[in-house]
């Protein structure tokens, strides 16, 4: 089974789930016709869910139209996007993401919480596009008995339906494959008619993701910064995530800069990024959500695989660096920092980009 991840530990964990719960095949089959309650979750990271939005809104009003009592489970902190969205919602948190985000106490607690939730109760199908190991045992164990999910992370085997998966797929075509299966038709700007369009006249930088090698030298927005003295700029990011913070208050301190760090209001930050003439990011939610709303800018890349986490039919221009003998790599690591893919993208290479944009 070649499965989506590059930790060791992790397929480790799908492979023993795999062997404990062998897969069936089940997709094969295609899906039966779903009726009484269908639970449709997405319970990664925002960006996941910004990349399955149109495929959850097409699910929801397609078995909403069939007569079923549909419900969409996402995060606590992107219930805010349900509601966007006009979804009925309720709040579901992975054990998995409380592990990464919190810690293992956290996760632990969260566990025995949604086993012995009061209002737990078992929905008559669930589609569950999160995709892991731990999350297909939870659904299937406690939740329904008629799970629909893939097994590309493991847990194959609890699906009654397994999703059609290609560890090698672009998760955006992966999404209008999953479209063919379920036989709905995807509205791929579903998102930008939700969100009122403006013009702040702004240049958006994104300072920080989570995994430290996928961020941009902070140096280097700032050069970027002080070679643009006439553009307004206002960066977004997490200081949590940030370790220059020398350099980070020499951004701040800049005259044409606006601060919108740790902002955790989606309504306000789809305001800012549809506001934004351009927008500057890593791999992070905040490229998925401009190529959504149909934002220009460039998206920079270095240690993910851009074949299957770029969006190829969005309007950000793909600037990577690709020079690197572990490429694509484990993004939480670096073996080779003296020669760090992402120091690579200078300041200039991304003004030549910003400048190709009005001669597109």
């Amino acid at each position: 089974m070649n499965y989506e991840s590059r930790s060791w530990t992790s397929r480790l964990v799908m492979r023993l789930t795999d062997l404990l719960f062998p897969r069936r095949g089940a997709h094969c089959a295609g899906v039966p016709v779903l009726s009484g309650e269908v639970v449709i979750s997405s319970l990664s990271g925002l960006g996941d869910l910004i990349i399955q939005l149109p495929l959850i809104d097409a699910l929801y009003r397609h078995y909403t139209a069939c007569g079923c009592r549909v419900k969409v489970a996402l995060r606590p902190n992107h219930l805010a996007l349900g509601s966007i969205m006009g979804w009925d919602c309720i709040a579901f948190e992975s054990p998995v993401t409380s592990l990464f985000k919190k810690g293992k106490i956290a996760a632990v607690s969260g566990l025995f919480k949604l086993i012995f939730s009061p209002e737990r109760r078992r929905a008559d199908w669930w589609i569950d596009l999160t995709g892991n190991a731990v999350n297909n045992c939870l659904i299937r164990g406690f939740y329904t008995r008629k799970l629909i999910a893939s097994g590309l992370r493991g847990g194959g085997g609890f699906a009654a339906v397994e999703l059609p998966e290609d560890a090698g797929c672009n998760v955006y075509e992966r999404m209008r494959i999953f479209g063919k299966f379920f036989g709905v038709e995807l509205d791929e700007a579903v998102l930008s008619r939700k969100v009122a369009a403006g013009s702040s006249g702004r240049i958006l930088l994104v300072l920080s993701t989570p995994c430290r090698w996928r961020n941009w030298p902070l140096k280097n927005y700032l050069e970027l910064i002080k070679s643009l003295p006439d553009r307004a700029f206002i960066v977004s990011g997490f200081r949590h995530e940030i370790e220059d913070l020398e350099t980070l208050n020499a951004i701040l301190a800049c005259p044409n800069v606006e601060s919108a760090l740790d902002n955790t209001d989606l309504k306000e930050l789809f305001t800012i990024v549809s506001g934004s003439i351009a927008v500057i990011t890593p791999d992070t939610s905040v490229a998925h959500i401009a190529n959504r709303l149909g934002c220009c800018g460039v998206v920079l890349f270095g240690p993910e695989n851009t074949s299957i986490w770029h969006n190829p039919y969005g309007k950000l221009r793909l600037l990577e660096k690709r020079d690197c003998s572990y490429y694509p790599c484990d993004q939480w690591h670096c073996r080779n920092r003296e020669n760090w893919c992402m120091a690579k993208i200078t300041p200039a290479m991304v003004l030549e980009e910003l400048n190709k944009l009005g001669k597109d």
